[in-house]
């Protein structure tokens, strides 16, 4: 299940705006590399936003290769560590199993993803994550709340708004892959996770969330709550 851990500015894993350089091969003439750039490895910017970057690291170790996920908040260089994964990224080239962090959203200070644990029976396990970027903060995990922990199913899209409210579609019918929706659910933190609506495999689809309000489609029925 998911590790996350919070690291001080100070030994930070990922550089901070002014190091941005970094991202793309090197640092600029008379600085020494911090974080991640001192680390070494293949960095690659995975998403995005004026006051958030959240970059995947892949290092090659004698075990193969070793992969970070990790996010920075620009105004403080203050850094927060998603995963560590090994072996392939994507259900096609997991081989004998991987985790790594999927579907990751950005929306405000907050940064929610799924992270993913795929076994070799092409089938495994998502649970959800939602961090506070600005301080560092968790503000869900499945290890505290397993509502955010789904066995044997997988999240078809997952939605985060700038109030910290993430939302998501799951298939929980293994063998499907990642497709087709049977549910939806909505978790505002610091309450319980909400189921808003089930029904059979692949009814419910285009789901959309605003500071205002949760929509989505189930059995061809427009559907609209309050967030």
């Amino acid at each position: 299940m998911l590790g996350f851990r919070a690291v001080p500015g100070g030994c930070a894993v990922i550089c901070a705006l002014a190091a941005l350089a970094a991202f793309s091969g090197g640092a600029a003439a008379g600085q020494s590399p911090r974080g991640c750039a001192a680390a070494g490895g293949q960095r690659v910017i995975v998403a995005r936003s004026p006051r958030v970057v959240v970059s995947r690291i892949t290092r090659v170790r004698s075990d193969g290769p070793e992969r970070v996920w990790c996010a920075d908040w620009v105004a403080s260089g203050r850094t927060t560590k998603l995963d560590d994964g090994y072996g392939g990224t994507t259900p096609q080239t997991c081989g004998f199993g991987c985790d790594f962090a999927a579907q990751l959203q950005i929306a405000g200070r907050y940064v929610a993803y799924i992270y993913r644990e795929w076994d070799h029976y092409d089938s495994g396990t998502d649970s959800i994550a939602e961090f506070d970027a600005q301080s560092g903060r968790m503000v869900v995990n499945a290890v505290s709340d397993n509502s955010l922990y789904d066995t044997q199913a997988c999240v078809v899209k997952l939605v985060l708004n700038s109030r910290g409210d993430v939302a998501w579609l799951i298939n929980d019918a293994p063998g499907f892959g990642c497709v087709a929706a049977t549910g939806v659910y909505e978790h505002r933190p610091g309450q319980p996770t909400l189921t808003l609506d089930t029904t059979v495999q692949g009814a419910v689809g285009q789901l959309a969330i605003s500071d205002s309000s949760l929509s989505w489609i189930a059995d061809g029925v427009a559907h609209r709550v309050a967030s």
